[in-house]
């Protein structure tokens, strides 16, 4: 029998699958009621993971009892670089140069989960366009993207600028 080699677009794609899993159990256990609508064309079309709900009981600093609606990622890498991404545009190896989600997300919210030790940063999104938008936090930077394969332009920003600048609403 042979060995089946996996590309890395499927390795990307279970990794953000299994985060996103574990992300909804976290939320759970601090009162947030999460349900993925990323499958779902109009949300998926503005960047939109999930629409969720904060129990009155719960001890994060997020509006209780109204709809609001998430965009997640999934990292494992910020727990070694603290260092957050948002995708400004990417080139695909043909060429055509596509917008990033920085562009086209319309979420109130971005959680960025880090898989490495199963807790979550939750940005306030309009303040962090505010805040890059303004020159005031992150540096531009292309990386190679190998899971989507591609180039693509980001905006790294700290995770202490992120809280400097006010964008971090809370810690799970």
């Amino acid at each position: 029998m042979g060995c089946i080699q996996m590309d890395n677009h499927v390795r990307t794609y279970r990794k953000h699958q299994s985060g996103k899993i574990s992300f909804r159990s976290l939320a759970l256990e601090h009162g947030i009621e999460v349900v993925d609508v990323s499958r779902q064309r109009d949300m998926a079309m503005q960047n939109i993971t999930y629409k969720a709900l904060v129990d009155s009981q719960s001890d994060v600093s997020l509006p209780k009892g109204k709809m609001l609606l998430f965009t997640f990622r999934a990292d494992s890498t910020i727990e070694r670089s603290q260092n957050v991404f948002f995708e400004i545009e990417h080139t695909k190896r043909n060429g055509r140069k596509e917008d990033g989600w920085y562009f086209t997300c319309s979420a109130d919210y971005i959680v960025y989960y880090n898989a490495a030790n199963n807790s979550a940063i939750i940005l306030d999104w309009n303040k962090v366009r505010e805040q890059i938008d303004d020159g005031k936090m992150g540096k531009i930077k292309y990386i190679v993207n190998d899971g989507d394969e591609c180039m693509t332009k980001v905006c790294l920003a700290t995770v202490d600028e992120l809280n400097n600048q006010g964008c971090v609403v809370c810690k799970l």
